[in-house]
């Protein structure tokens, strides 16, 4: 599947790439390189899952935080955000959907819409922007989110150094079914590894 997601990746950059140009360069460097991980490993999850094809999976998790472009601001500070850049960041997922509809002038397929738009809601409830619950949560979205989360825990903060593989592993572990649900929360931990070696450079999106 190498192949398809690096073609994915291809046609994904040119779609992008008058809309990236104008912004601030690191700001493309943070959420572009967050951006490819992300997609690289839900390539990996979606062959486990086979929730999606491996090429939807990577376009999904490629334009998950494109909302995030509309708040520099916010995601290039350093230091913990305060409450109200929380409240800025959990717009993200609505601009994100502004940006992909507005910007690229896409008529979004269905399945990236819902990545987009529902990767922060949670099994139990407690996600944004929705407060979807369960399976009312597709599918995926928690695919995406899973990726996220672990691209994130892998990785250094200004407020924090990344969390070891073990943390992570256990972390997932109890986690994993409050926020995902069984049919994602319990595969992860058997395929974390290679999402992991995604994180150190291992397979590049």
């Amino acid at each position: 599947m190498r192949g398809a997601y690096a073609s994915e990746h291809i046609s994904l950059g040119k779609c992008c790439s008058s809309f990236v140009s104008r912004q601030p360069y690191d700001l493309v460097q943070e959420i572009e390189g967050h951006s490819s991980r992300v997609a690289a490993m839900c390539v990996m999850l979606a062959e486990a899952t086979g929730i999606v094809s491996p090429t939807l999976a990577y376009a999904c998790g490629y334009f998950h935080d494109f909302g995030k472009f509309k708040m520099p601001n916010v995601i290039l500070k350093q230091g913990r955000l305060s409450d109200m850049d929380k409240v800025q960041v959990r717009k993200h997922p609505d601009y994100g959907i502004e940006i992909l509809t507005s910007e690229f002038s896409l008529e979004l397929n269905a399945v990236i819409h819902d990545a987009v738009l529902y990767h922060h809601e949670r099994f139990d409830g407690s996600g944004y922007p929705c407060g979807l619950c369960g399976n009312s949560i597709p599918a995926i979205a928690r695919l995406v989110s899973v990726c996220d989360v672990v691209d994130a825990l892998a990785s250094d903060r200004c407020y924090r150094p990344q969390w070891s593989p073990a943390r992570i592993a256990e972390y997932l572990k109890e986690e994993g079914g409050r926020m995902w649900g069984p049919l994602i929360g319990e595969r992860v931990p058997h395929i974390l590894p290679d999402l992991l070696r995604v994180r150190r450079g291992g397979r590049h999106a």
